[in-house]
């Protein structure tokens, strides 16, 4: 018989109490690092859903920047909303005053986006992304603010110097405002006073022109007046000198960007002749002594006397006097003979007919633009061209338009012109019959480093040729010289020039894409 010692048995019941705490010990380890790991989870979790909330913002102000874009003149497109006096958010978030909003879902969440009616809007984005398990609401806000706008925001903008010599003057009116234009023409009895005039990083004079409006330079730029006047239209009106207080200032900054044709190669522009009907309508004036069909007129009276009536004459006849005289007679006692004087009156009409009288003519045109996009290697002396669409033209050598040259853009018409060399504009120039700026644009690339205006011509349209140098050695005898907006990168003018802004440049003309300026999360 084997018998087990005491002192065994008693280390055999030590051990479990060792293990009971052995385990113990693991178990509250192993809840220990479970609850660590999920709350590192839900943490990574949390974070990942924070993060998503900012791409949900940041597609709303994508479509807000989109929407400004496609859309500035009217934002209320598209599904987008006013909200007059504001719009409240979520977080206490108010934005004041008139705002266009859109609240748009997506697959990972949504979004409310705001946009200020301002000149620079501002973007205001909120996210709303649902947590996992909790199903809880991560909002996040983001504030932009913008910078863009019209490209032709001021009558005549310079990277460089500006030097006028002569009379000169700016003045501004708006094609668009009968009260502020004659047939959408510029009229001097309307004008208005934004024709303000700029030179961004060199000096700017005067030679004693007119700025209706206000004149600016950069921080390094200078300004002589010399003698001439820039204010406001009471200013001028008032017979004042000099400068008026608070339209000229020293902080103008602009960038330039180049021009890029949009394509390079097009169809060649060919030529023909093209007939032309002009309608002329003449009044003249006929008489008659009856009606004819359908017209009335004047009533001409004339007063005849006679014994008898005309014969078929059915107007108002009055009889005046009737006399008797006596009448010897033997046998028969005395007669009395009656004489009658009537005196009546007729009516002749007169009236008057419109007489249409036609006219026919044919022209031979060098170039003839319909829609589409064209391509030249240059438009030499002499060339007369005709846009009747809507046209593209990239000219890659000179333009060179002298003597009997002209671009006439009829009035079905429209021509965006990108010049890669030297221009002259100069002869009948660009005759722009629609009268409307926004009709005409001349484009300079980098290449493009000078553009004369000569002659009587006149222009109606833009320019935009950041590196060219524009000048002109005397301006026509008339009130048109540029009728639009110029930015170029230096300007020179001497002689009769005169700028006309049309205001509805800023309204309806191109436009550079808003970017954003300053980000911030709200």
């Amino acid at each position: 018989m084997k018998l087990t010692s005491p002192a065994g048995r008693s280390e055999e019941g030590a051990l479990l109490p060792t293990a009971l705490i052995t385990c113990l010990v693991v178990s509250i380890t192993l809840v220990a690092y479970m609850d660590l790991a999920g709350s590192q989870h839900r943490s990574v979790v949390r974070s990942e859903v924070w993060n998503s909330a900012v791409p949900v913002a940041e597609a709303g102000v994508e479509e807000a920047l989109t929407h400004l874009h496609l859309h500035r003149t009217n934002l209320s497109q598209n599904g987008w909303t006013l909200a007059a006096s504001g719009l409240s958010f979520s977080n206490g978030i108010t934005v004041v005053g008139r705002h266009f909003y859109q609240d748009r879902n997506l697959p990972g969440g949504r979004y409310l986006v705001a946009i200020s009616d301002t000149p620079a809007p501002i973007i205001t984005a909120q996210a709303f992304v649902k947590a996992p398990i909790t199903e809880q609401q991560v909002v996040r806000s983001l504030k932009i603010s913008t910078a863009g706008g019209p490209i032709f925001a001021r009558g005549l903008v310079a990277k460089g110097n500006i030097e006028w010599t002569g009379t000169i003057a700016s003045d501004s009116f708006d094609s668009q405002d009968t009260s502020h234009s004659t047939n959408g023409r510029y009229d001097a009895t309307k004008r208005k006073d934004n024709g303000s005039v700029g030179s961004v990083t060199g000096s700017f004079v005067m030679g004693g022109g007119l700025i209706y409006g206000a004149a600016s330079i950069g921080p390094l730029g200078s300004f002589d007046a010399q003698g001439g006047v820039v204010g406001d239209i009471p200013w001028h009106s008032g017979g004042n000198t000099g400068v008026q207080p608070g339209h000229f200032n020293d902080d103008l900054n602009l960038s330039f960007p180049d021009v890029v044709a949009p394509f390079t190669s097009g169809t060649i522009p060919g030529g023909g002749w093209v007939t032309n009907t002009t309608y002329s309508t003449n009044v003249m004036p006929l008489t008659s002594l009856i009606f004819p069909l359908g017209h009335s007129g004047t009533v001409i009276t004339n007063q005849v006397t006679t014994a008898t009536y005309p014969n078929g004459s059915p107007y108002a006849v009055s009889t005046n006097v009737t006399t008797t005289s006596p009448s010897s007679g033997r046998g028969n006692g005395n007669r009395h003979r009656a004489v009658y004087t009537t005196n009546y009156t007729y009516t002749e009409f007169e009236y008057s007919t419109n007489v249409v009288s036609a006219s026919v003519s044919a022209e031979y045109y060098d170039m003839i633009l319909d829609s589409g996009d064209y391509a030249t290697l240059s438009i030499p002396n002499g060339t007369k061209a005709l846009v009747r669409g809507n046209a593209r033209l990239y000219v890659t050598g000179t333009i060179d338009m002298q003597g009997q040259s002209a671009i006439t853009i009829a009035t079905t018409g429209t021509l965006d012109l990108y010049a890669n060399g030297d221009t002259t504009l100069a002869g009948n120039g660009v005759i722009n019959a629609t009268a409307d700026a926004t009709r005409f644009a001349l484009w300079g690339t980098p290449t493009c480093t000078n553009i004369y205006l000569g002659g009587n011509a006149e222009f109606t349209g833009t320019i935009y040729a950041p590196q060219a140098h524009l000048h002109s050695g005397g301006g026509g005898s008339d009130q048109y010289d540029i009728v639009g907006s110029a930015i170029v990168g230096s300007a020179k003018f001497n002689g009769h020039f005169l700028f006309h802004y049309d205001e509805n440049l800023g309204k309806n003309g191109p436009r550079e894409a808003f970017v954003v300026t300053h980000w911030s999360e709200i």
